[in-house]
């Protein structure tokens, strides 16, 4: 039993983790449309702001890095993303660098949206999870009291 609770408590806290990181990423996409838009900062400038980001700073941090190591922002936009969860990644692998300002600012846009809404189902989701696992629980704590008495 207490095994169980274990491995469900790790499950829930990574799903907590996962959209801490979504949220951060969604803040840190609009705040780089921001700066852009209305700062008129460059990307890397941007990039070396967000840094700072609780949660996904060290993605920001490695596509720097990797910038500065002779990459493309694109190569290094799609190697730091590479490992996220599919419908995560589908979404940030779609991101364009290239164009005018004002395609840059939309798509910025786009991804941010299109990750809100991912991170609003996801919510639901796992909103609906947590339910089913505090009735899991519940089942099987009775059933553990049944069987001792």
């Amino acid at each position: 039993m207490a095994g169980s609770v274990y491995l469900i408590a790790n499950q829930v806290r990574k799903k907590r983790l996962e959209l801490d990181v979504l949220q951060s990423l969604i803040g840190a996409l609009r705040a780089m449309e921001a700066a852009i838009r209305w700062k008129r900062q460059a990307v890397p400038e941007c990039l070396k702001e967000l840094e700072q980001r609780k949660y996904c700073g060290e993605y920001f941090r490695k596509i720097r890095t990797l910038m500065e190591s002779g990459n493309t922002l694109h190569d290094a936009w799609q190697q730091t993303f590479q490992t996220f969860p599919q419908d995560i990644k589908a979404i940030l692998l779609a991101m364009e660098w290239e164009g005018d300002e004002l395609h840059l600012l939309g798509t910025l846009q786009y991804t941010a949206q299109g990750l809100s809404e991912l991170y609003h189902h996801r919510q639901a989701q796992r909103r609906n999870e947590n339910k089913l696992l505090t009735a899991a629980i519940g089942s099987a704590a009775g059933l553990l009291i049944l069987i001792l008495l």
